[in-house]
């Protein structure tokens, strides 16, 4: 039996996809230490190799 550990998909509130500019369709899921953003809606994706707080946020957050 193959032990699998699952990755919840999270949304991230506010965040803007960096293609088609819609608002809240990005979410973040973690595989096997890499952070995977898409959007639902365009189905853009992006790979971050080990993200850290440190490094630049891949989400466009939208400030009012």
């Amino acid at each position: 039996m193959v032990n699998k550990i699952m990755s919840r998909a999270r949304f991230i509130a506010g965040a803007k996809c960096p293609k088609c500019k819609r608002i809240d369709t990005i979410q973040v899921v973690f595989e096997e230490g890499n952070e995977i953003s898409k959007c639902i809606f365009c189905g853009y994706t992006n790979l971050r190799d080990n993200p850290t707080t440190e490094n630049k946020s891949v989400i466009d957050i939208v400030t009012k």
